[in-house]
């Protein structure tokens, strides 16, 4: 594979960029809708990440970049159906945190919700969940609207699934430029969790490390820490590295199946 053949690749996995949604200050009330501001510390987001919220349920909350309506928020916490439910919006946002997440059209409705409708699959911070967001691009004030949230595994939503981890490989071997160069000045961190077969173990609990700390230097998704193969699940900043291993223990001590290293 030359250059420009991964640069087509790249760029088409890349259609939507979800970090340069621009957020305003002053919400539209175009849609005559009922929207609530929520402002939570870090501490805060992670007690609703699989609980109900109170109130009214017809509120459109607005969240950092995204809003979405509450019942359907609470709905899919409480959804137990197999493949399905079990956490709020709030968790499920963070599938954008992926530097591999995917955006592709919701086809058929592409243009429901007031804006173009999409699947954003990508990986969820701590066990080794494939989320499948429902989302859309809304024009008047910059938000993304989460419609819904689903996990995916390889017998549901498996295309999505399988079209993910297809790309994450591809990708994973041709990290953006700009993050390689600033990994080479040793700036991006690193979040590695035990490597289990070909992804990661999924109670193994996160690290931060820089690019010197590794024994070599990484390989796609992988690397050898202290004699060790890990798995890389994300890169970036040290803070937003720590803020995923922070989420990383906190989501494997609420199902009581974290593991030091």
């Amino acid at each position: 594979m030359d250059s420009k053949d991964f640069e087509n690749i790249y760029k088409s996995s890349n259609q939507t960029d979800t970090n340069t949604v621009s957020s305003k200050q002053e919400i539209s009330n175009s849609r005559n809708e009922k929207i609530e501001k929520v402002n939570l510390t870090e501490d805060e987001e992670l007690d609703r990440w699989y609980e109900s919220e109170a109130g009214d349920p017809n509120i459109f909350v607005e969240y950092k970049n995204f809003t979405w309506q509450r019942s359907k928020s609470n709905e899919t916490v409480n959804d137990t159906r197999e493949g399905k439910g079990g956490f709020s919006f709030y968790y499920a946002i963070h599938v954008f945190d992926d530097p591999y997440s995917i955006t592709l059209p919701d086809t058929g409705h592409e243009d429901q919700d007031n804006g173009k409708r999409v699947n954003t699959i990508g990986l969820a911070p701590g066990q080794a969940k494939t989320l499948v967001v429902t989302n859309a691009d809304l024009d008047d004030d910059g938000k993304l609207r989460i419609i819904s949230a689903i996990l995916a595994d390889s017998t549901n939503k498996s295309k999505l699934y399988d079209t993910y981890w297809k790309n994450r490989k591809i990708k994973s071997k041709f990290p953006p430029i700009q993050k390689l160069k600033d990994s080479l000045n040793n700036e991006t961190f690193f979040v590695i969790r035990k490597a289990k077969g070909e992804k990661f173990d999924p109670t193994s609990y996160a690290k931060v490390v820089s690019r010197l700390d590794f024994d070599s230097a990484p390989i796609g998704d992988y690397a050898i820490y202290n004699g060790q193969p890990v798995f890389i699940q994300n890169f970036g900043s040290k803070s937003k590295c720590e803020s995923i291993q922070k989420m990383v223990k906190y989501e494997l001590n609420h199902f009581g199946i974290g593991k030091d290293w």
